[in-house]
C-alpha cells in the first residue's frame, strides 16, 4: 500500500507539471484499452458487411476496438476506434499512440522534448514491440526523451477508469 500511495502521489505531481505547460514541455498521455471488449455500433447491413478478417465472420455489424486516451493539458479526451479485427494488445497500442503524437503535432505544430506514456500493467503493455516502438522517438529525433510507465500490478488508474466508464456505456 505504502508503494501505491508513493506512485499515485508521484503520478499526481507528473501530471500537474506537464498539464501546468502543455504542450510545451512534455506531452504525457494516458492510454487505457478499455479492457480488450469490442464494441460494436449498429452501421452496417448484414448484406453489406465486407468481412476484414475471420473474427468478423457473423457478426453482423462491424466491431471496434476502443481506446481511451487522455493528453495531460489538453482540452479534449480522445477516444481511438480501431477495427475489431485488431487484436488488443502491442500492436493496437503502439498505433493508438502514433495517432496521439501525430494529434498533437497537428493541433499545436510541434512534439515537446518529452513523451510519457501512462499505462496500466496489462501483460500485453509489457513487450519489447511496445518499448522499442516508444524509443524510435528519440532515435529519429522526434523528441528527447520517452518513458513509459505502468501502475502497480492490479493496480488500477482511477482517473482513467472513470474516463473509461463513460464510454463502456
Amino acid at each position: 500500500q505504502f508503494l501505491q500511495i508513493a506512485q499515485k502521489r508521484r503520478y499526481a505531481e507528473d501530471r500537474a507539471i506537464a498539464a501546468s505547460d502543455f504542450p510545451k514541455s512534455e506531452l504525457y498521455m494516458a492510454l487505457d484499452g478499455g479492457s480488450g471488449y469490442d464494441f460494436v455500433f449498429p452501421h452496417l447491413s448484414p448484406n453489406d458487411a465486407e468481412l476484414p478478417s475471420k473474427a468478423v465472420k457473423g457478426i453482423h455489424t462491424l466491431p471496434m476496438k476502443v481506446m481511451n486516451c487522455l493528453l495531460h493539458g489538453d482540452t479534449r479526451s480522445h477516444v481511438i476506434l480501431s477495427p475489431g479485427s485488431i487484436v488488443a494488445g502491442a500492436n493496437h497500442l503502439c498505433e493508438s499512440v502514433m495517432v496521439m503524437v501525430n494529434s498533437a503535432y497537428a493541433d499545436h505544430g510541434a512534439i515537446p522534448p518529452t513523451i510519457t506514456v501512462q499505462l496500466d500493467n496489462a501483460s500485453v503493455n509489457h513487450n519489447i514491440l511496445t518499448l522499442g516502438f516508444m524509443s524510435l522517438y528519440v532515435l529519429h529525433g522526434v523528441t528527447d526523451t520517452v518513458r513509459v510507465r505502468f501502475e502497480l500490478e492490479n493496480h488500477a488508474h482511477d482517473i482513467y477508469d472513470a474516463f473509461g466508464a463513460i464510454h463502456a456505456r
